[in-house]
């Protein structure tokens, strides 16, 4: 499992190849790239997402949200 962390510091978990589903039609996406410079995830079909959008797919394994597995990273000035 790769994670990649975006600009709120949520480290946000990914695979390449893995299926995800988008939760309001069910259509399937496999996961081709991902570009960590400007947190946007790449699938088949020349489909697109931001770091936001794709906290909102779902594993099509598990059936488990992406969400539910991201981890926000905070800074603590002491």
């Amino acid at each position: 499992m790769n994670y990649l962390k975006n600009f709120y510091g949520q480290l946000i978990p990914y695979q390449i190849g893995e299926v995800y589903i988008y939760p309001d039609d069910r259509e399937e996406f496999v996961l081709l790239s991902v570009n960590v410079k400007n947190q946007r995830f790449h699938f088949n079909k020349d489909q697109w997402c931001t770091d936001l959008v794709f906290t909102d797919l779902i594993y099509k394994k598990t059936g488990r949200k992406v969400i539910e597995d991201t981890t926000t990273q905070l800074k603590l000035n002491l």
